[in-house]
């Protein structure tokens, strides 16, 4: 091997765990403020600056204007009609995001909050208005640097910025325009646990209280409101999966449990004259739908509205007297209309088949206007990004906004195949490619998995790791494989359950099957692979680059976990214990080191990998990242580059501005290198 990378510095650390000595002599990296970290980090960066300036046939500028003089219309999401105004989160066309309001045709009318106001650095991802229409709204966002989300209570009108508060993870109004229920989390480091808290803030009184602790661990608490703003739900995740659910009643300032002591997952969808509707997984893998009488009713003794089907239910609204309900069959969303007393009426015609409906149900679920009104997203591996309403009292279904223009060509098709894995399991993957493609076993190939949080990754325009339009790189007629692996919610709660914890290896293992089994049908050979994934994705394709070295040509990591031993120490290590498990436990300390992608590096050669990470990681810190790529370059015995590029500014993302659209270009470069494309 005869790249000379930055020199790294190794000093001598060692743990115990369980009897088992662990050297770590890259631990100092972690420390990302230290000055010989940031020397080191300079020096990375500055080695992967001239591999692009001198290493590759493709220039990463000119690739970077190409994307910025495409640049696409804003997206758009979590609307709220208010009146004659639409509150929405936007994401800007160059990665930026902001919080606007909107008249009904799309047109914006103002900014209410975007990543540079108040002296603030912010990423802005929602807007909540009063329900007073009084020009008061809370404001989601992440601080630059910070390890939790915060709000910001604003009244847009005055632009006076009344109070942040700070590790937030939701809030909603109350009913009288000027309470905000919220809930926040502190660590305590000696357990090892995440504290939740449910408080209110009122803007008038300036007055803070506490109505809800929660001593568990758990990774943060939900809030949804009723329509009328005088019901709160909590829903208590006590992992990604699974969750509690509480109703604090406004008017007798009561909160109790509906969920007793059951184990699973639970989401308030709706309310009625005498009923909550309720989605939940208890005792129904794929989902169904409860109403639990508003009088003392629990979920132990309500009744189904909607059964279980064979299609996992992905979320539902439900307002006056329809339930809207999102499907997911075999990855592919289908959107239904039910009344309350459970009749099917109608299933609603998407823009496309093989199709992904985003916005309904979830963390970030939309909420239904006042009048009746609930806004949706839609795409698929060759329909741009959409915008969509539907008016549950009307029955109208509109396209009212369109992120993309794009020309996407007739000759592209989408192929789904469902392979049988290693241990028997039949593991669904859409492969994208042109119409009459030769299976020659030479054609280009990007993979793409994620196989984790019980997070489908269904039909997607873009691959937005690495900001590439899918259409775009199968029309050169090369192969793009979009892998729905075990760890997400494909097939409802045991296809999580089958890649967490101590299942992990599953979702390694499907993803390397359906690799061979490409190479086995002569789609393509181990030289013309790339992957690539980010977050849990890049545990994903760093365990693959130390389990399977062979068999990928290019690999692109994006703020990767490497470390699954000591993430137990990051800030939002209690949080990820739930998924991956307690490395103090000493049968789960030996199964996640057995993939810990940092431990597991040996010497060998490996294929070319590209590591991206951001100093400002608020989710998986960078040192994640840093690590790997020194113990790799210290260990790889090919002459194939091992890139380390660190953003500066970065934080769980490819960075801002041209800063992003450079991330993306050097990705993209990188990739069309390894491949000799």
């Amino acid at each position: 091997m005869n790249t000379i990378y930055p020199h790294t510095t190794k000093i001598a650390f060692k743990e115990n765990y369980h009897g088992t000595i662990l050297s770590d002599p890259y631990v100092w990296l972690e420390n990302a403020k230290d000055p010989g970290v940031l020397e080191w980090v300079e020096q990375q960066n500055k080695f992967t600056d001239n591999y692009f300036a001198y290493s590759t046939k493709e220039n990463v500028q000119g690739l970077q204007k190409k994307m910025m003089d495409k640049m696409k219309k804003p997206d758009y999401s979590g609307e709220y009609e208010l009146g004659d105004k639409i509150f929405a989160g936007k994401m800007n066309e160059n990665g930026e995001f902001s919080a606007v309001i909107l008249d009904l045709e799309y047109n914006e009318l103002e900014t209410v909050a975007d990543s540079n106001m108040f002296g603030k650095k912010f990423n802005v991802y929602g807007v909540k208005p009063s329900p007073k229409d009084n020009g008061f709204c809370i404001v989601s966002v992440n601080p630059h640097g910070a390890a939790r989300p915060s709000i910001l209570v604003y009244n847009y009108q005055t632009k006076e910025l009344l109070k942040q508060i700070d590790n937030c993870f939701s809030a909603v109004w109350s009913d009288d325009g000027e309470t905000i229920y919220f809930s926040d989390a502190k660590v305590d480091h000696d357990k090892g646990i995440n504290i939740n808290y449910i408080k209110t803030y009122n803007w008038k009184t300036d007055i803070t209280e506490t109505v809800f602790i929660y001593k568990e661990n758990s990774p943060f608490i939900i809030l949804t409101a009723s329509k009328d703003s005088k019901y709160i739900f909590a829903q208590i995740c006590t992992d990604y999966v699974n969750s509690k659910l509480l109703m604090i009643d406004i008017d007798k300032r009561e909160v109790r449990t509906l969920t007793d002591n059951i184990v699973a997952g639970f989401e308030y969808i709706g309310t009625t004259s005498d009923f909550h509707l309720i989605l939940t997984n208890h005792k129904c893998a794929f989902g169904n739908i409860i109403a639990i009488e508003r009088n003392g009713g629990t979920c132990e003794n309500a009744k189904v509205v909607i059964p279980e089907c064979k299609k996992i239910i992905q979320g539902a609204i439900a307002d006056e007297d329809m339930i809207l309900v999102s499907y997911m069959d075999d990855v592919v969303s289908e959107l239904a209309v039910f009344d309350y007393q459970g009749e099917w009426i109608k299933n609603l015609t998407l823009p496309s088949e093989m199709g992904t409906v985003t916005g309904i149900g979830g963390f970030l679920s939309t909420m239904v206007s006042p009048s009746g009104t609930v806004y949706f997203g839609f795409e698929s591996f060759l329909t741009p990004p959409s915008r969509l309403k539907y008016n549950l009292k009307t029955d109208e279904l509109k396209t009212v906004f369109v992120t993309d223009e794009s020309d996407v060509k007739d000759d592209i098709t989408i192929t789904r195949e469902f392979i049988v894995v290693r241990d028997g399991t039949k593991v669904p993957a859409f492969i994208v490619h042109k119409k009459e493609i030769k299976l020659d076993g030479n054609n280009p190939t990007l993979m793409y998995g994620y196989g984790g949080y019980n997070y489908a990754m269904p039909p997607s325009f873009q691959n937005f790791f690495i900001g590439l339009d899918i259409h775009e790189w199968v029309e050169k007629g090369y192969v793009y494989v979009n892998c729905n692996i075990r760890g997400g919610n494909e097939y409802g709660t045991q296809w999580h359950r089958e890649g967490n914890l101590e299942n992990k290896k599953n979702v390694f293992f499907d993803f390397i099957d359906i690799t061979e089994w490409l190479i086995e049908k002569s789609w393509t050979n181990p030289k013309k692979i790339a992957i690539c994934g980010g977050s849990n994705g890049g545990l994903l394709m760093t365990a693959l680059i130390t389990l399977r070295p062979d068999l990928w040509g290019a690999v692109i990591a994006s703020v990767p976990h490497t470390d699954m031993i000591r993430f137990k120490n990051d800030d939002r290590g209690p949080m990820y214990i739930t998924e991956y498990g307690d490395p103090m436990d000493k049968d789960l300390f030996e199964y996640m080191l057995s993939y810990s992608p940092y431990h597991n590096i040996k010497p060998a050669k490996y294929p070319a990998i590209y590591l991206q990470t951001g100093e400002f990681d608020n989710n998986v810190p960078p040192y994640h990242a840093k690590k790997f790529a020194a113990k790799m370059q210290e260990l790889n015995q090919s002459d194939n580059p091992i890139l380390l590029r660190v953003l500066a500014n970065g934080s769980h993302d490819r960075g801002k501005g041209q800063e992003m659209f450079k991330t993306f270009a050097e990705m993209q470069t990188f990739i069309a290198t390894a491949l000799k494309v």
